[in-house]
Protein backbone atom coordinates (compact mmCIF):
# COMPACT_ATOMS: atom_id res chain seq x y z
CA UNK A 1 0.00 0.00 0.00
CA UNK A 2 2.66 2.19 0.83
CA UNK A 3 4.70 1.73 -2.46
CA UNK A 4 1.14 2.57 -4.68
CA UNK A 5 1.24 5.70 -2.47
CA UNK A 6 4.62 6.50 -3.17
CA UNK A 7 4.35 5.78 -7.15
CA UNK A 8 0.47 7.67 -6.91
CA UNK A 9 3.06 10.52 -5.82
CA UNK A 10 5.58 10.82 -8.45
CA UNK A 11 3.80 10.01 -11.42
CA UNK A 12 1.23 13.27 -10.06
CA UNK A 13 4.90 15.11 -10.11
CA UNK A 14 5.36 13.65 -12.80
CA UNK A 15 2.00 14.79 -14.81
CA UNK A 16 1.91 18.46 -13.02
CA UNK A 17 5.42 18.91 -14.15
CA UNK A 18 4.16 18.18 -17.64
CA UNK A 19 0.88 20.27 -17.63
CA UNK A 20 3.48 23.07 -16.65
CA UNK A 21 5.92 22.47 -19.85
CA UNK A 22 2.93 23.09 -21.72
CA UNK A 23 1.25 25.59 -19.80
CA UNK A 24 4.95 27.97 -20.76
CA UNK A 25 4.89 26.55 -23.91
CA UNK A 26 1.67 27.91 -24.61
CA UNK A 27 2.47 31.04 -23.54
CA UNK A 28 5.93 31.57 -25.39
CA UNK A 29 4.27 30.85 -28.33
CA UNK A 30 0.42 31.48 -29.93
CA UNK A 31 -2.58 30.40 -27.29
CA UNK A 32 -4.70 27.67 -29.77
CA UNK A 33 -7.13 27.92 -27.57
CA UNK A 34 -7.98 31.87 -27.42
CA UNK A 35 -11.38 32.81 -28.44
CA UNK A 36 -10.28 36.07 -30.11
CA UNK A 37 -8.60 33.92 -32.98
CA UNK A 38 -9.64 33.53 -36.06
CA UNK A 39 -11.47 30.42 -36.14
CA UNK A 40 -11.41 29.65 -39.88
CA UNK A 41 -7.73 31.06 -40.31
CA UNK A 42 -4.93 28.32 -40.15
CA UNK A 43 -2.20 29.82 -37.60
CA UNK A 44 1.57 28.49 -37.16
CA UNK A 45 1.28 27.76 -32.88
CA UNK A 46 5.26 28.61 -32.81
CA UNK A 47 5.35 32.08 -34.31
CA UNK A 48 1.74 32.96 -34.58
CA UNK A 49 1.63 33.90 -38.05
CA UNK A 50 -1.44 33.47 -40.11
CA UNK A 51 -0.71 30.99 -43.35
CA UNK A 52 -1.09 31.97 -46.45
CA UNK A 53 -3.78 31.01 -49.00
CA UNK A 54 -1.17 29.06 -50.89
CA UNK A 55 0.09 27.05 -47.36
CA UNK A 56 -3.74 26.89 -46.36
CA UNK A 57 -4.48 25.28 -49.22
CA UNK A 58 -1.89 22.98 -49.67
CA UNK A 59 -1.70 21.76 -46.30
CA UNK A 60 -5.76 21.14 -45.97
CA UNK A 61 -5.79 19.28 -49.48
CA UNK A 62 -2.33 17.18 -49.29
CA UNK A 63 -4.08 14.06 -48.20
CA UNK A 64 -6.38 13.98 -51.13
CA UNK A 65 -4.02 15.05 -53.25
CA UNK A 66 -1.87 12.09 -52.23
CA UNK A 67 -4.82 9.84 -52.88
CA UNK A 68 -5.36 10.94 -56.50
CA UNK A 69 -1.45 10.53 -57.29
CA UNK A 70 -1.78 6.98 -55.45
CA UNK A 71 -4.69 6.01 -57.96
CA UNK A 72 -2.82 7.49 -61.07
CA UNK A 73 0.63 5.87 -60.92
CA UNK A 74 -1.33 2.18 -59.83
CA UNK A 75 -3.47 3.30 -63.11
CA UNK A 76 0.00 4.43 -65.31
CA UNK A 77 1.51 0.99 -63.78
CA UNK A 78 -1.59 -1.25 -64.86
CA UNK A 79 -1.58 0.24 -68.15
CA UNK A 80 2.62 0.69 -69.50
CA UNK A 81 4.40 -1.82 -66.62
CA UNK A 82 7.43 -0.41 -67.29
CA UNK A 83 6.42 2.50 -65.71
CA UNK A 84 7.00 0.84 -62.24
CA UNK A 85 10.82 1.39 -62.29
CA UNK A 86 10.27 4.92 -63.25
CA UNK A 87 10.90 7.61 -61.08
CA UNK A 88 8.05 9.29 -59.31
CA UNK A 89 7.28 12.96 -60.18
CA UNK A 90 8.16 15.04 -56.87
CA UNK A 91 5.49 17.52 -55.59
CA UNK A 92 6.51 21.16 -54.29
CA UNK A 93 5.99 20.86 -50.68
CA UNK A 94 4.15 24.41 -49.60
CA UNK A 95 3.84 24.92 -45.57
CA UNK A 96 5.55 27.20 -43.21
CA UNK A 97 9.04 26.51 -43.03
CA UNK A 98 8.96 26.83 -46.84
CA UNK A 99 7.51 30.38 -46.98
CA UNK A 100 10.89 31.37 -44.78
CA UNK A 101 12.28 34.49 -46.58
CA UNK A 102 14.91 34.42 -49.00
CA UNK A 103 17.21 36.55 -50.43
CA UNK A 104 20.22 36.43 -53.26
CA UNK A 105 23.29 38.43 -52.81
CA UNK A 106 26.30 39.34 -54.94
CA UNK A 107 29.34 39.26 -53.60
CA UNK A 108 32.48 41.02 -54.22
CA UNK A 109 34.00 38.93 -57.46
CA UNK A 110 30.43 39.24 -59.02
CA UNK A 111 30.65 35.70 -60.29
CA UNK A 112 29.55 34.40 -57.16
CA UNK A 113 26.16 34.83 -55.96
CA UNK A 114 24.95 33.74 -51.95
CA UNK A 115 21.31 32.62 -51.34
CA UNK A 116 20.22 33.63 -47.72
CA UNK A 117 17.59 31.98 -46.16
CA UNK A 118 15.86 32.63 -43.08
CA UNK A 119 14.62 30.00 -40.57
CA UNK A 120 13.10 28.88 -37.65
CA UNK A 121 15.31 28.38 -34.75
CA UNK A 122 15.74 24.47 -34.22
CA UNK A 123 17.13 24.94 -30.66
CA UNK A 124 15.48 25.29 -27.74
CA UNK A 125 15.85 28.23 -25.95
Amino acid sequence: MILRTHCNKVKLRKTKKNLNSIIEAIKCTMNPFDDTIDKDTLFNISTGKAASKEVADFLLNVKTAGYQQKLNFISECSSTPARFDKPIKRNKICNFASQCMTKLLSTKDKNKKVLLKMERSLKKN
